[in-house]
């Protein structure tokens, strides 16, 4: 750490010579102006040779749906749970009430209102 010194002026001269002694730097920096870093910087090949299988495959049992009714996060919390008692009661499908669990949500929810107003 005792090597450490400030950038001068000279090494910002030095560089800025540098960047500018390589033609490709011009077209590389003005496709990154157009399109945005995420963009140029994307490997096609890369994705090409992308494994996409999973290599840890879980018994889960029958996708839950919820429909669009807004209660991703109850499915994802219920999810977690219901893989643990599938494993603990030997089963091979399970799936928590997701109506029950909504229904004291909005219960509580009124409750806390009628106890603050």
């Amino acid at each position: 750490m005792d090597n450490l010194k400030c950038i001068s002026k000279n090494d910002i001269e030095n560089f800025s010579n540098h960047y500018h002694s390589r033609v490709e730097n011009e077209t590389i920096s003005n496709a990154v102006i157009k399109n945005g870093i995420k963009n140029v910087s994307l490997n096609n090949q890369s994705l090409i040779n992308m494994n996409y299988t999973f290599s840890n495959e879980i018994d889960a049992g029958t996708i839950t749906n919820q429909k669009k009714s807004g209660r991703c996060w109850m499915f994802a919390g219920l999810n977690l749970l219901r893989i643990n008692v599938m494993k603990k009661c030997n089963l091979e499908n399970f799936e928590f009430s997701e109506s029950y669990g909504m229904f004291y949500d909005k219960f509580e929810k009124f409750n806390c209102f009628l106890e603050n107003i």
